[in-house]
């Protein structure tokens, strides 16, 4: 069957456990099946079977969802041979663990993965989240937005601050909500600037709400930004920039963006947006690769899938950075990025 899922939007709302898996990990062998000299209990059995059921739920919904259809395929077939034997986990850590060194293996997709709902609680919480969406939700079309009624799922950890008379840094150190109110209070402390830098080096995620309208700041006309692939639509789906009461001081400003193996999922959209549309400049390292957007999946007993249902691509080349990651423009190590940004800066035709 196919459970209601949670739409989170173009990324994760937690930061941590999902970017964690390791090359280790994914080589790691399932738990060895364990011969019983006697016959399991009641008990036994009640959690064997239990396993099993959510097993052939995540199996059925990454088949019918996730993007990249024969990697569904792939990785439904490869779940539901965890359930060919009696196999003995240690809790239900041990199978959690098992799962997700299935789901690595098969796909090696960094957001694809199960969680309990108090790891999700206890990360939400700690970078910046307000909630943990349970309720089913429907998701807004690419690109719309409404004036209703929405509370954002959490409040973006920003700051903002002149560096010199031409030169504005803007930090972010948590995922990106749709904190519409304070991006532009932030924004405009920077208004004198001729050049915005924002370093995205520890941004982990975001929602689609809040990178959309995050990105759409330094737009000053309507922009394609990118388009994303899923199993609901024979054609692409496209994401353009929205209206913002700063798109037209901000939209001319020069823009850098500092980058690293921490910049993932929802910050890489923002980078990419920014690179492919030849909007910013790249300074730092290669980002992270968590380019499938998705929604979490409950599956009861305390746990929760977080199940990709969408691929952004470029809509110029059609090329994903899922499993690649965004080179920058200038490689710089990470505590010298904002350095080699600035010096860009200073030399750059006046």
């Amino acid at each position: 069957m196919n459970l209601p899922i949670v739409i989170v939007g173009m990324t994760l709302l937690i930061t941590g456990s999902i970017f964690t898996t390791t090359s280790a990990e994914a080589k790691s062998n399932l738990p060895a099946t364990k011969p019983s000299a006697s016959k399991p209990s009641a008990a036994k059995k009640s959690g064997e079977n239990t396993y099993h059921s959510i097993v052939k739920v995540m199996a059925e919904n990454i088949e019918a969802r996730y993007p990249i259809k024969s990697l569904a395929f792939e990785t439904a077939t490869a779940l539901r041979g965890m359930t060919v034997h009696d196999t003995a986990y240690e809790g239900d850590d041990g199978f959690i663990k098992a799962v997700n060194d299935v789901l690595w293996e098969a796909t090696h997709d960094l957001h694809l993965k199960l969680h309990s709902e108090k790891t999700v609680a206890h990360r939400t919480s700690k970078s910046g989240g307000k909630r943990v969406p349970k309720m089913r939700r429907i998701s807004a079309p690419q690109g719309a937005h409404d004036e209703g009624a929405f509370t954002p799922l959490g409040t973006t950890k920003i700051t903002s601050e002149m560096l010199s008379k031409d030169t504005g840094l803007i930090t972010i150190t948590s995922p990106i909500y749709a904190n519409k109110d304070l991006f532009t209070q932030t924004l405009n402390k920077l208004s004198s600037a001729d050049n915005i830098i924002i370093d995205a080096r520890n941004v982990r995620g975001g929602t689609g709400r809040g990178v959309n309208y995050f990105t759409s700041q330094f737009f000053n006309e309507p922009t394609h930004l990118s388009s994303s692939i899923t199993r609901d639509f024979e054609k692409p789906q496209e994401l353009w920039t929205v209206a913002t009461p700063v798109s037209e001081i901000f939209g001319s400003k020069d823009v850098y963006v500092l980058t690293g193996k921490g910049t993932a999922s929802g910050a890489e959209a923002l980078v990419y947006a920014l690179k492919n549309t030849q909007r910013g400049t790249l300074i730092g390292q290669k980002t992270r690769g968590a380019g499938n957007a998705g929604a979490f999946l409950p599956l009861g007993s305390g746990m929760l899938l977080f199940l990709p249902i969408s691929q952004t691509i470029s809509p110029v080349s059609g090329e994903a950075w899922e499993r690649v990651g965004i080179e920058p423009h200038v490689h710089a190590a990470l505590g010298t990025s904002l350095n080699a940004a600035l010096k860009l800066i200073e030399e750059k035709p006046q």
